[in-house]
């Protein structure tokens, strides 16, 4: 096989799932303008922002970007000329506009994210098709969930808070049968924020945390460690 027969084969999924997208969204495109994108802050942290994109005809789509609001809205500068009077409908061509930008500008993913997701939530209201519909269809029935509990756990190292906690998720009406909890708390480093590589003495209170919290919740709970990026990659592999 020749190198240009393989790249064109790897493409056929793209090209056929385009096709369909197409073909689902033609009768609606051209018929609705982007008028205004907008950025509010939703939770006082840096990684936190929704994205309102408007169009002429009232219909609204939403998307959580990764930045501030306040970065978000700076970023608009660039963004709006690029969108605004345009069909939100062709949204492959708006994320290579807003990606292949590169003079004085590069593409910030965690910024263009939140205008990519807010376009998808628009196609799915113009042509009243569930997103997933839009993308080629589910992939599967149902997926399992996990919550924080309400109130994420404090100290593991504390029996009873941990019992109290266990006690409070097994109550709850959702019927939750996995939870996550931070790594930060035992390795007693700031969330989200990377730390070099953990000790011996660190590593020990990881496992004894979550030896606690298995035997305050028992068997049937699933527990994931969860991590904000405070783990080098040896670090993660010995907290494993």
């Amino acid at each position: 096989m020749r190198r240009r027969s393989f790249l064109r084969l790897l493409t056929l999924p793209a090209g056929a799932w385009l096709a369909g997208f197409q073909s689902l969204t033609a009768a609606y495109q051209g018929k609705v303008k982007i008028t205004a994108i907008k950025a509010m802050q939703i939770r006082q942290i840096a990684g936190n922002c929704l994205v309102k994109i408007e169009t002429d005809q009232g219909l609204v789509g939403y998307g959580e970007a990764g930045v501030s609001g306040p970065m978000m809205r700076a970023r608009l500068q660039q963004f709006e000329p690029l969108l605004v009077g345009k069909d939100p409908l062709t949204i492959e061509k708006h994320f290579l506009d807003l990606t292949t930008l590169m003079h004085p500008y590069m593409a910030h993913i965690p910024s263009v994210s939140g205008i990519d997701i807010a376009l998808w939530d628009l196609a799915g209201k113009i042509t009243g098709l569930p997103v997933n519909v839009l993308l080629g269809g589910p992939f599967r029935d149902a997926i399992a969930m996990y919550s924080h509990g309400r109130a994420e756990v404090g100290d593991l190292q504390d029996m009873g808070q941990l019992r109290e906690w266990a006690a409070m998720i097994k109550a709850a009406p959702e019927g939750f049968t996995a939870y996550k909890i931070g790594v930060d708390k035992p390795l007693r480093v700031p969330s989200a924020r990377y730390t070099g590589t953990i000790d011996g003495t660190q590593l020990k209170r990881v496992a004894q945390g979550y030896a606690n919290c298995r035997e305050a919740v028992g068997d049937e709970i699933d527990i994931a460690v969860h991590c904000h990026n405070e783990l080098d990659p040896p670090s993660a592999a010995r907290v494993c």
